[in-house]
């Protein structure tokens, strides 16, 4: 069944005008009498406009404040002014939000309060490579870091920098950095299994790995989402640049998604509202959180785990 997580009541996600509309849009939407409309999975759209958060949740979102993470400018030194403050801010922020859910759903899940840390993190459309070298250096403080996979179609000067400095300090061994266009999807995915075997432990015990990406454009977005169910992974991206000529996931007929378009408050909303309902569709629960509007306004946290997995 199809799940939306747009509930007006329950999360500041979305503003309140903004989920009322979208709510009251699918509603009129699915109230025309043309027969074309009234399918199956419009009507579960509508049934399940529902958010799983709870108060919790809630406050740790009203309490984030945006901030850089300590570790990077430890790491960094001096040289931590020659990356963009909001490029460390967003990686802060984004870190904090999506250790503490799937920490959460992993404890839930396994039905004790300790999570299972990553074997390896994939950062793509890494950047600077900020989200991966956090979860290398916080795994650190830990004794339990993971191998950090960052992945790019280019190697910028600060990616470089930023790898340098990592490959200095005592956890080198456990970062790489690969040059790949992952539109690229055969040779994406060859590469990901490649780094899930180069982890699996033996037949039985499952590793532990991620998917992470900050402002993956339009729809690459989409491409590592697909990339990361398709190898049934746990992901968490922060999705930009809205094209309405772009293709995305949906769960719907492409020729009734673009009808359903002109229903929602923007196309931002209408895009992220179908790419939900399609991670659903394909057995993952999905939270979603947000970065602080004043660090950016592309700042919807999209959270994706297989329901076997947690």
């Amino acid at each position: 069944m199809v799940r939306i997580t747009l509930e007006a009541k329950k999360v500041d996600i979305l503003d309140d005008a903004v989920r009322a509309r979208a709510c009251a849009a699918v509603d009129h939407y699915l109230s025309q009498t043309d027969p074309f409309l009234d399918t199956s999975e419009l009507r579960s759209l509508k049934r399940t406009f529902t958010e799983r958060d709870g108060l919790n949740a809630r406050r740790f979102l009203e309490q984030l404040t945006p901030r850089v993470s300590p570790l990077l400018e430890e790491l960094f030194g001096d040289s931590l002014g020659k990356f963009p403050e909001k490029e460390l801010l967003e990686a802060s922020c984004f870190y904090r939000q999506v250790t503490a859910v799937l920490g959460e759903l992993d404890g839930k899940n396994k039905g004790d309060e300790n999570s299972s840390p990553d074997d390896y993190v994939l950062d793509l459309c890494a950047g600077n490579s900020l989200a991966g070298i956090l979860w290398l250096l916080e795994g650190r403080r830990f004794g339990e870091a993971p191998s950090v996979y960052a992945v790019d179609w280019k190697e910028t000067k600060l990616a470089k920098l930023a790898s340098q400095k990592v490959r200095a300090s005592e956890t080198s061994d456990r970062f790489s950095f690969k040059k790949l266009n992952l539109r690229n999807t055969q040779a994406a995915t060859a590469y990901i299994s490649e780094v899930r075997w180069r982890h699996q432990r033996d037949e039985i015990a499952r590793s532990h790995g991620l998917v992470v990406a900050i402002h993956a454009c339009g729809s690459l977005t989409d491409v590592i989402i697909d990339l990361a169910i398709s190898q049934q992974l746990p992901f968490a991206v922060v999705p930009c640049c809205y094209d309405r000529r772009q293709e995305f996931l949906s769960p719907l007929p492409e020729t009734t998604s673009r009808h359903l378009s002109g229903y929602f408050p923007s196309q931002k909303d209408y895009v992220d509202t179908l790419r939900i309902a399609a991670i659903y569709q394909r057995g993952y629960q999905v939270t979603l959180r947000v970065l602080p509007s004043s660090v950016t306004d592309h700042n919807r946290i999209i959270i994706g785990a297989p329901q076997h997995a947690l």
